[in-house]
């Protein structure tokens, strides 16, 4: 703990991003550090790639359903019935495609919805203009919402723990963003923020700085850039890449003793 707190005086943090382990909460509260801690959308959002996943399985195994159960219905009408045993099915061939169609349904407004709320925490709008906290708000409420009508309990727990349970944390980064550049948004039209957010999000691509900018305020480009670039709601890439990394390393522990 000596080690943290003398890193601590020589090092200056923005916010902290912690995920819903309690170890690390408590040793940022141990640390004093008078800065907000944010919560990690990488984990907190990732229940639901394992959501997309069950529903995805789901449709697929009604789609088969309704396959086997058209054989079966095509197999009956034939004069002579085919030798070997018989397949059966526990639906009828109406029912399976009803069921098929809902399964099918029940996917597709899940990733229509799921993807409606990653865009609304997006840090601006697909006009290029910054995101409203109160607009994204309304939105994640909406979207709990439709997601709890859905009966389908993975989703409807979805809604209520993670959307829901997490609101004011989920909308906080955003909320951040409003506040800190309030005082350059003042009298800057619609296109040139626009531009500027535009700028920001291709500097890499096109190999610009906020200085080769021309015709916009410098001081607000320059806040823009700046406050974008401090705008994060993950701990760290690493998250994403170690999760994608631990199943391989798993393969590789089992077969270790055979090699």
């Amino acid at each position: 703990m000596a080690c943290s707190r003398a890193f601590v005086n020589h090092a200056q943090f923005h916010d902290i991003a912690s995920d819903g382990a309690l170890g690390i909460q408590a040793g940022i509260r141990d640390a004093e550090l008078a800065v907000p801690l944010r919560s990690d959308l990488f984990h907190l959002l990732r229940k639901a790639h394992s959501i997309t996943r069950h529903l995805e399985a789901k449709a697929y195994r009604a789609i088969e359903t309704t396959e086997l159960a058209r054989s079966i219905e095509q197999q009956a009408q034939e004069p002579k019935p085919r030798r070997g045993r018989p397949k059966s099915c526990k639906v009828s061939y109406a029912d399976a495609q009803r069921l098929e169609g809902q399964a099918i349904e029940r996917y597709d407004t899940w990733c229509w919805l799921f993807d409606e709320l990653r865009q609304a925490l997006q840090p601006f709008n697909a006009r290029g203009e910054l995101a409203s906290s109160e607009e994204a708000r309304q939105t994640l409420e909406t979207v709990a919402v439709l997601l709890k009508s859905m009966d389908e309990i993975k989703v409807c727990s979805f809604a209520r723990l993670k959307v829901l349970g997490h609101l004011e944390e989920l909308i906080a980064p955003l909320a951040w963003l409003e506040e800190t550049l309030a005082p350059y948004r003042t009298g800057l039209e619609a296109e040139t923020e626009a531009f500027i957010v535009w700028a920001w999000q291709h500097r890499h691509t096109l190999n610009i700085d906020v200085d080769d900018l021309s015709d916009v305020p410098v001081d607000a480009a320059r806040a823009f850039w700046s406050t974008l670039e401090l705008f994060h709601r993950a701990s760290s890439l690493a998250e994403s890449l170690h999760s994608w990394l631990r199943p391989h390393l798993r393969c590789r522990l089992r077969l270790r003793p055979f090699q």
